[in-house]
């Protein structure tokens, strides 16, 4: 280390610390996980790279301009594991439950409940479902989220009903994991580009939304149009299939 950093080993040894060397090692992300399976579990794995859209999922052309013509903007979205810990730290917020509390109901330490809260810590599927349900939520919402961080990966959803009703779990998880904005707070993160007749009706139900509506709400939602449009296009092949939908409740 001392040769490629240009030092002296007295001079390493000074500045590199244990202790910062510890720390600066505890930053580094971790590197990908291969992909696995996990039986009953359910997720997709996007075949196809969405038109008009670059890598990270943002529009390269937008529909729907602001007043003077620029596009929307929106802000970069927000990593999977970001995603999950604000979706739980929501549910914890609105249930009112103290940390002990639900630490207590899932048998974990408060402290291993903090550190999920605050992105510190990837949970098992146990431990998520058990705060979703202590939090008086449905686990199914958190399921896209809980398994986009651990990368698992299932066949895409064969048929329209079940794409339909994992594309209503997506939007439902990014919902919570922006603290369930009203359809007006998430029209205006749009830059007005969605009504929020268009945000009901994406949210829901019954029919789907086409392709650059789905692709603003995700986005004003700080997730990734991309991960969402294999199951867009199967979904919106039937769009008159019945299926599950976020009560009223869900706006506040």
């Amino acid at each position: 280390m001392s040769d490629a950093l240009a030092l002296s080993r007295d001079r390493l040894r000074k500045k590199w610390t244990l202790e910062i060397f510890d720390r600066r090692m505890g930053r580094r992300p971790s590197p990908p996980q291969p992909l696995s399976t996990n039986a009953g579990i359910t997720v997709f794995i996007p075949q196809q790279r969405p038109p008009d859209t670059h890598r990270d999922g943002t529009p390269e052309t937008d529909a729907g301009p602001e007043p003077d013509g620029s596009p929307p903007t929106y802000p970069y979205p927000s990593s999977p594991t970001q995603l999950l810990a604000s979706a739980l730290s929501y549910l914890q917020r609105r249930s009112g439950y103290t940390l002990r509390h639900l630490a207590s109901d899932v048998r974990v330490h408060p402290s291993y409940v903090s550190r999920i809260l605050n992105g510190e810590r990837d949970p098992s599927w146990e431990v998520t479902a058990g705060l979703a349900v202590a939090c008086s939520a449905d686990a199914a919402d958190l399921l896209p989220l809980w398994n986009a961080v651990h990368h698992v990966a299932t066949p895409s959803p064969s048929t329209p009903t079940q794409a339909v009703n994992l594309y209503r779990a997506v939007l439902r998880g990014l919902h919570l994991a922006a603290a369930a904005p009203s359809p007006q707070a998430i029209c205006e993160a749009s830059d007005y580009s969605l009504t929020t007749t268009d945000i009901v009706r994406a949210l829901n139900g019954p029919r789907i939304p086409d392709w650059p509506t789905t692709q603003h709400l995700v986005l004003a939602l700080r997730g990734r149009p991309a991960d969402l449009y294999t199951v867009w296009q199967i979904a919106s092949s039937s769009p008159g299939t019945e299926v599950t939908t976020i009560s009223a409740g869900a706006f506040g």
